[in-house]
C-alpha cells in the first residue's frame, strides 16, 4: 500500500480532498469521512493510472516536510486537515522486468 499526505478543505457538505505530491489528483465527499473514502479511491486510480503508463510516482513527502511549504502551512491554519491516505497498489497493469540479453 502507498501513502501519500492529503489536504481535505471545505464545510460541511461539501468537502474536497488535494494530494500536494500528486497533482492532478483530487476526491471530493460530502463528509469529512466520505472525503476520506474517495480520496483512496481516487489515488489508487491516480498511481494505477500512472504505472500503466509507464509513468514514474512522485515520491510521497511527510507531513513535516510538506509543512515548511507556507502555502500548505497556511492551509492548515486555515483549518485544512491534514491526512495520510493508503492507495490499493494493484498490480494488473505492472511493468515488466527488463530482459537482460546474454552473449
Amino acid at each position: 500500500m502507498a501513502h501519500y499526505v492529503a489536504l481535505i478543505a471545505g464545510q460541511n457538505g461539501a468537502y474536497d480532498v488535494t494530494f500536494p505530491d500528486c497533482p492532478g489528483c483530487t476526491a471530493h465527499g460530502r463528509t469529512i469521512d466520505e472525503a476520506h473514502r474517495h480520496a483512496s479511491t481516487e489515488l489508487s486510480r491516480w498511481l494505477d493510472h500512472h504505472d500503466a503508463n509507464g509513468i514514474i510516482r512522485p515520491v510521497a513527502r511527510s507531513q513535516g516536510t510538506l509543512l515548511a511549504n507556507l502555502d500548505l502551512a497556511d492551509a492548515v491554519a486555515e483549518g485544512a486537515i491534514m491526512i495520510t491516505v493508503g492507495a490499493e497498489i494493484r498490480r494488473s497493469h505492472e511493468i515488466p522486468e527488463p530482459r537482460i540479453r546474454r552473449q
